[in-house]
């Protein structure tokens, strides 16, 4: 792989803008309404996202981030797991996932609490600059 630099510097007008915004930049077809979701979404913004709000109070600060990724090498892990019995057993006996069933829900949401939402199949190695600038609101 040669070595390439990644900029995120991305407004979005709502915490649920944000949401769908980072899906899409992981690649996750779909949305996701926060004020629904039967997953508690508990994260603050990434490095670079910023929801823009109204600020009624004159004597608050306004934060804005901004990142640059330098990707020196990116190292592929190994994509061929085994996958033990136990966790085979409990993918199968997933139900099909009903929002407006609150078992459903309940067995991913315990799914999700003990094997995670993600499979990691690489890694990049390099480095980043945050950049966080603060204006103070005028009065």
């Amino acid at each position: 792989m040669h070595s390439e630099t990644k900029d995120v510097c991305q407004f979005v007008n709502s915490y649920n803008d944000y949401i769908n915004c980072r899906l899409k930049d992981l690649n996750v077809i779909g949305q996701i309404r926060s004020e629904t979701s039967a997953f508690n979404i508990d994260a603050g913004g990434s490095t670079g996202y910023n929801v823009i709000t109204k600020n009624a109070a004159h004597d608050v600060r306004t934060k804005f981030t901004s990142l640059r990724e330098y990707r020196q090498f990116r190292l592929p892990l190994a994509n061929d797991i085994a996958l033990d019995s136990d966790f085979e057993s409990v993918v199968r006996d997933l139900p099909r996932f009903d929002l407006n069933d609150h078992t459903s829900v309940t067995k991913f949401q315990a799914f999700f609490q003990r094997y995670g939402t993600h499979v990691v199949i690489s890694c990049f190695g390099g480095g980043s600059i945050e950049i966080e600038a603060t204006v103070q609101t005028s009065g």
